[in-house]
């Protein structure tokens, strides 16, 4: 990771990938303080309801052909290391928090970290990072289909009919891996990325999406919980379409200059130092201020939780960057 930004970079996607880390993380203190429909967290679900299918999206604009072995070398690395090293951190801090709660025992010690990275992909000490194991498996998915020279448009229809059942099982709470469902859905927006980098860029493109994005995020909001393929609200098939056009609009929105702020552009550098730190954060808020997991809506631990990571991850990312480079 590094810490200026090369004048080859897309900068505007930076800049997309850093307004998005803050939504999510906003997102997920909404979550930790049990604070559900604030006026401000259903303006930011009902614009930036697409944020988690633009990374899958993003992720594909920079695909490269490569042989099976050589991307699992590289991805199981740059995706699966973080993964393994950043859960375990959460799970000993989820740990803490069952042992102030008086609830440790051998379950969350054993059972419960097992059964989360069954069937949702990472412990629970660090949910977010599912998308990780998620984006590893599109990435080597998509390298043996390469190599096998299988043409993406079946792969891309077969992906959408498997995510599409997807969400059909879960919306009726099927006992079935997240993993399943959520890496076809990944695959569908990875091959659009691919597909679509360039022609995305097109006004006539660009225009034609503002219009869908706009009609149908306002006539028939569509939401996906996209780790579980959940449909949570509208339809399945909605959500794609306007979620597919929303991640055109945004990407041609912030082209432009005024858009590319260096705090969001550093913050779309160093994703994944944000990504991986943050739940971790809330640990370490939640547990120095023995909050109580009460269930009612918490205002203070929100503003605990935005207030600690405002100070805390940046510094965090940055000695992620310095001890990389070493």
């Amino acid at each position: 990771m590094k810490n200026s930004i090369k004048c080859d970079r897309n900068t505007s996607l930076d800049a997309v990938c850093g307004l998005f880390i803050i939504y999510m993380i906003i997102g997920h203190a909404f979550q930790w303080a049990n604070i559900k429909d604030d006026d401000l967290q259903v303006i930011l679900n009902s614009v930036f309801y697409m944020f988690m299918a633009w990374f899958f999206f993003k992720s594909g604009m920079y695909h490269r052909e490569t042989t099976p072995i050589v991307a699992t070398r590289k991805y199981a690395k740059k995706l699966l290391l973080p993964w393994l090293i950043y859960g375990s951190i959460g799970e000993c801090l989820y740990w803490i928090t069952c042992y102030q709660n008086g609830t440790l025992s051998w379950k969350p010690l054993i059972a419960y970290p097992i059964k989360d990275i069954i069937f949702q992909g990472t412990m629970g000490g660090n949910l977010p990072l599912w998308f990780l194991l998620s984006l590893f498996c599109v990435k080597i998915i998509v390298s043996y289909c390469d190599k096998y020279e299988i043409k993406h448009i079946y792969v891309l229809i077969l992906c959408l009919i498997l995510s599409g059942g997807g969400t059909i099982a879960m919306t009726n709470k099927a006992p079935i891996p997240y993993t399943i469902f959520n890496v076809p859905l990944g695959i569908s927006y990875y091959i659009a990325g691919y597909k679509l980098k360039e022609v995305q860029y097109n006004r006539y493109v660009f225009t034609i999406s503002l219009i869908i994005y706009v009609l149908l995020s306002t006539l028939i909001p569509s939401f996906v919980d996209f780790r579980s393929d959940r449909t949570i609200r509208g339809y399945w098939i909605i959500f794609i379409i306007s979620s597919t056009a929303g991640i055109i609009v945004i990407n041609n929105v912030f082209k432009l200059k005024i858009f590319q702020l260096p705090e969001l552009c550093s913050i779309g550098l160093n994703s994944i130092s944000y990504y991986c730190f943050h739940w971790i954060n809330f640990y370490i808020v939640f547990i120095l201020s023995k909050t109580n997991s009460s269930g009612s809506p918490n205002y203070d631990l929100l503003y605990k939780l935005v207030i600690g990571s405002i100070l805390v991850l940046p510094i965090l990312a940055y000695f992620r960057t310095l001890l990389i480079k070493k």
